[in-house]
């Protein structure tokens, strides 16, 4: 080479390397790619970003800066950095999948699966695009499609722990747990490092009902991925599993020392206090959790301590959480009133109301001899008890005595009442929660002919007062609405009209709109069969005049979950097959009444139709008004007779029909109608009144027919008052105990029935083994379960009738609500 040529191979070399050039941005490009391969990220993202100032479209920068923002866990930043790829070069599936990725980070499941769809149609045969595309519909709830995108993976990539890992996964979820098993075994074959398949795998064995067999394969995962907390969680569920409460307590603190912060951990550690009888430790580990984030779990949690607690905190802030978890509700409003009474009682201008009332009973006394010189602000301004005559029956004989007085006192200023005179706003929000209350109990509280009489010259003159559109004092309405409902008056729609304050409004709501609305919808349920049979048409009749039971307010479910799963948590040990069903599942509730139990149920069971069924055109609608309030839409209901369900031409997964058989004319006959709508393998859910445990209650039905009183509204109110001074107090004080004491159709159904049948174990047994149905196990307290484990510990499963009828002779009190238990339908029979 000549001097020339030299200078211009030299001139050639400085031109390429100058800064800017496609090769100088080429160099630095690579040097980029060695830092980030050798885990250098910082370094590599400044050198991507040198040759991003050089090259401001050079797409692979903008591409590998977002891997490395996803790495720091900057998924917005990595979105961005992403999309501007992208549009670049749309035809890129990495970069289609790895924004997915970003997405999912994010929880931005639609457009996680936009991009995952675009990644996989660039590149068909791209396994990891399928996984994020597959967890992502997951995710969504798409279920099926998922399966196809874990499955495909799987099938392209047969060597792909990751695929096989979440292909088990999901056939667990759908209750497939074989499949499952073999997916996830080999996953870890492929890998014994997977902790997810591990994880995964515990969770089969716990469902299998295995819980130490599911704790050796949760350690192998934590032996992986020390900080896997769900799996420290589930030891913990196993270790309850197996009533070893002690040890769970400790592994629950164990992740809490390093982990404080951790919500669902101060939760289970809360459960687990419970289980082990400290409600008080309990209620500590919840206030926790409550100030980290209020979980639905936590709230829930927070009624079942106040449930056990034997004393009160009465500091402001356990009030005002008590209000909140009555209102918003946090649980069942009922499940509150025991701690909330005593929280009432505690306090000293009260409890003087109710001594001086208990004092005087049954004669009423006047406004001073009520209130004594504290006058009415001691019960108006106390906001527990508002909050509970509002969403609660406030199921207490004290208390009930003091309001009847309080409810007259109402009535007699209501008939003084100026319409000039200006309403105590805290007075007239008292009243209105009084008169709330009233309506929830149905007015069961006593009732003079005096008060009979000055009520009804009430109705004329508000009647009147609507009729020339005069002003009508809040008072008025006030004392009517604790004597009867307010849409019971003529003309009452008016009274919407017009102006009020919001405790007067939303009393409207409760005794105007909603009973109006539920008139409304009694056209729109149609008759499902014929209602034929003449118990049956007596014991609608009862519900049409009473629907029942009147509840207020019913938490929001936390989640869904697989009926396998739910029976799982509830029966630990029991013995019981997989549903094994993907897509909907199919539910009848038959015997819905109002649909408390009926929300729940819609509620609780991932991808569930739910046909509910009644006799009681009133009840129904109060269920569907309820339905429509929660926003549910997977309930079909109808008006149909149990006696006739054989007609209808339908199978079911689940059917549930609680408080309801006993009171047919044949019960068995009844129950034999639903087995066969129950599909092979379908589980079913069953209560019915015990023999032994009603005896009480039998005692009290003879005394009433004996002392012949009759059904009506008043012939109930006068036996309540003449059996609370009945001689044989034991016999008192058990059914006044009962919430069902305390409302006029509660009150009907648990006395007055025109139909009852009770059960016994052996009885029941014998239906089941007659029909093809497997007993799972009884719904009962802890404390019950932890008596009966004692008594007969090799039943672990607690699924032995015998035993279980051997616990109930012993301890007669068992089943007082009522035998309540799952029953799984056998294998050999073929759907109709």
């Amino acid at each position: 080479m000549n001097r020339k040529d030299r200078r211009a191979a030299l001139s050639q070399e400085r031109t390429h390397d100058e800064p800017g050039t496609p090769a100088a941005v080429d160099k630095l490009f690579a040097a980029a790619l060695r830092l980030h391969h050798a885990g250098q990220l910082n370094e590599a993202a400044g050198s991507y970003r040198q040759v991003l100032a050089l090259d401001p479209p050079h797409d692979k920068s903008l591409q590998n800066l977002g891997a490395i923002a996803i790495k720091a866990g900057r998924n917005e930043l990595a979105v961005d950095l992403f999309r501007r790829a992208i549009a670049l070069n749309d035809a890129a599936p990495d970069y289609h999948r790895n924004i997915a990725v970003a997405f999912h980070g994010l929880g931005q499941w639609d457009q996680a699966i936009v991009h995952a769809r675009r990644a996989v149609a660039l590149k068909a045969d791209g396994v990891d695009a399928y996984v994020i595309l597959g967890d992502a519909l997951e995710q969504q709830h798409q279920l099926s499609e998922a399966l196809t995108c874990f499955t495909q993976a799987a099938m392209l990539e047969p060597g792909n722990a990751t695929a096989h890992t979440h292909l088990g996964g999901l056939q667990m979820r759908l209750g497939r747990p074989a499949e499952a098993k073999a997916s996830l075994e080999r996953a870890i074959d492929l890998d014994p490092n997977q902790a997810g398949a591990h994880f995964f795998l515990g969770n089969a064995r716990f469902e299998e009902g295995q819980p130490q067999a599911a704790i050796e394969c949760y350690l192998r995962a934590i032996a992986i991925t020390p900080d896997h907390l769900n799996c420290h969680t589930n030891i913990c569920s196993a270790l309850m599993a197996q009533s070893k409460y002690a040890e769970a307590i400790a592994h629950y603190q164990q992740i809490l020392e390093y982990k404080p912060d951790f919500v669902a951990g101060h939760c289970y550690l809360a459960v687990a206090y419970l289980a082990s009888g400290e409600p008080g430790l309990a209620l500590g580990s919840v206030r926790r959790a409550l100030k980290l984030a209020e979980t639905t779990h936590a709230k829930t949690l927070f009624v079942a301590c106040l449930q056990r607690l034997p004393t009160v905190d009465n500091d402001g802030e356990m009030s005002d959480l008590l209000v909140r978890a009555l209102s918003e509700p946090w649980d069942r409003p009922n499940k509150l009133v025991a701690y909330g009474l005593k929280l009432v009682k505690a306090d000293a201008g009260i409890a003087g109301c109710i001594a001086r009332v208990a004092a005087s009973w049954p004669l009423r006394l006047n406004a001073d001899g009520v209130y004594g010189t504290i006058g009415l602000g001691a019960l108006s301004g106390h906001a527990p008890l508002r909050a509970m005559l509002e969403n609660a029956l406030v199921a207490d004989i004290a208390m009930e005595q003091l309001l009847t007085n309080v409810r007259r006192c109402l009535l007699d200023a209501a008939t003084v009442a100026s319409t000039d005179a200006a309403p105590d706003e805290n007075t007239v929000a008292f009243h209105a929660s009084l008169a709330r209350q009233c309506f929830i109990t149905e007015y069961a509280y006593a009732l003079t002919d005096e008060e009979l009489a000055e009520v009804g010259r009430l109705r004329l003159a508000l009647h009147e007062a609507l009729r020339a559109g005069e002003r009508i004092p809040a008072d008025w309405l006030l004392a009517l609405a604790c004597y009867g409902s307010l849409h019971t008056l003529p003309h009452c729609e008016r009274l919407l009209s017009l102006t009020w304050p919001t405790a007067v409004d939303a009393l409207l709501t409760q005794q105007v709109r909603e009973p109006l609305e539920e008139i409304r919808l009694r056209n729109t349920i149609p008759p499902l069969t014929p209602i034929e049979n003449e118990v049956s048409k007596v014991v609608r009749d009862q519900y049409e005049e009473n629907p029942y039971p009147r509840w207020v307010k019913a938490p929001v479910a936390s989640v869904s979950q697989r009926p396998d799963l739910f029976l799982r948590e509830l029966f630990p040990l029991a013995k019981f097959r997989s549903l094994s069903k993907a897509g909907t599942i199919d539910l009848l509730n038959a015997g819905c009444g109002t649909g408390q139990q009926l929300l729940d149920l819609a509620q609780i069971f991932e991808g569930s139709q739910v046909l509910a069924i009644d006799l009681s055109l009133a009840s129904l609608s109060y269920a569907k008004r309820k339905a429509m309030e929660r926003g549910l839409g997977n309930i079909e209901f109808g008006q149909a007779d149990i006696m006739q369900l054989g007609t209808l031409g339908r199978q079911f997964d689940i059917i549930e029909s609680c408080g309801v058989l006993h009171h047919l004319g044949d019960p068995d006959a009844g129950w034999r109608v639903l087995v066969p709508l129950l599909r092979p393998n379908g589980f079913m859910r069953i209560a019915l009144y015990s023999e032994l445990a009603r005896q009480q209650i039998v005692a009290v039905q003879k005394l009433i027919a004996r002392q012949g009183y009759g059904r009506s509204a008043s012939e109930i109110r006068r036996f309540r008052q003449e059996f609370l001074v009945h001689p044989d107090p034991a016999l008192v004080g058990a059914l006044s105990a009962m919430n069902d004491f305390y409302t006029l159709s509660e009150c009907r159904d648990l006395l007055f029935h025109v139909q009852e049948h009770r059960f016994t174990i052996p009885r029941i047994k014998a239906f089941l083994a007659a029909n093809d149905l497997e007993f799972i196990g009884f719904e009962v307290q802890q404390p019950i379960r932890h008596l009966y484990a004692r008594q007969f510990p090799a039943d672990a499963a607690m699924s032995n009738l015998d035993h279980w009828h051997a616990f109930e002779q012993a301890n007669p009190s068992t089943f007082l609500g009522m035998y309540s238990f799952w029953v799984q339908k056998g294998v050999a029979e073929q759907a109709n």
